[in-house]
């Protein structure tokens, strides 16, 4: 993606070049110096805009939010930066005037491209989050090829033993995620004992992670809950 990006702003460059060489002879003078400046940093500024829609498909949706502000920041700042060098044109502005404008464009500009970063920082980290839950809950949904057949071993000689870790089973897989540390901590905690159990079947630790999944099904119902508060 960095070499379409830097190939699309050396062309772009080029095109700009060749306009100002056929439109200005050349040596252009000082007032020309100012719009070919500005037009070449809206290009390539342009250019890294352009080049976020290179990125991952998977990405995209949750860089929609920060996508939206740089894409509002580079489309303002292109009509201002380029309205007022082409304006120095017609209308005399000091040096220092037409400048310090140009800096003042480029500094909000920075600005809006910090606030997407973070924007972007913020979505990661919660989809990280969202990854790790979701993650610890699969795990224990599912069994290793190891697991899958001590289970089986489990069915054929203890049925009764092997039904209630089958029910068992079955009510973790409508568990949801909750991103608290207590939930984390029973999620890690049946994840073990299941393995546990499968590796030395006991009533005993039957009955922990019963007690276990009736607890983590209560914080469900509190998360519910402050849902709609």
């Amino acid at each position: 993606m960095r070499s379409m990006r830097v190939l699309f702003a050396m062309v772009g460059l080029a095109l700009v070049a060749t306009v100002y060489l056929l439109l200005v002879p050349w040596p252009w003078p000082d007032r020309v110096w100012l719009p070919f400046a500005v037009t070449c940093l809206v290009l390539i500024v342009n250019a890294v805009s352009v080049a976020t829609l290179l990125g991952p498909p998977r990405r995209f949706g949750r860089r929609i939010a920060s996508l939206g502000v740089l894409w509002l920041a580079d489309g303002v700042y292109s009509v201002l930066a380029l309205s007022g060098a082409y304006g120095a044109l017609w209308f005399i502005w000091p040096v220092r005037f037409q400048v310090a404008y140009q800096l003042i464009l480029l500094a909000g500009l920075g600005l809006a491209y910090l606030l997407a970063r973070s924007a972007d920082d913020h979505v990661e980290t919660v989809h990280r989050r969202e990854l790790e839950i979701t993650g610890r809950l699969d795990a224990l949904r599912s069994l290793s090829p190891e697991q899958r057949s001590a289970l089986q071993r489990l069915r054929a000689s203890e049925p009764a033993r092997a039904a209630r870790f089958d029910r068992w089973l079955e009510n973790v897989r409508y568990l949801s995620p909750i991103s608290t540390q207590e939930a984390s901590d029973m999620d890690r905690s049946m994840l073990s004992l299941s393995a546990r159990f499968l590796a030395s079947p006991s009533d005993d630790l039957l009955d922990t992670m019963e007690t276990l999944l009736v607890s983590r099904k209560s914080l469900m119902e509190h998360d519910d809950l402050r849902s709609h508060y």
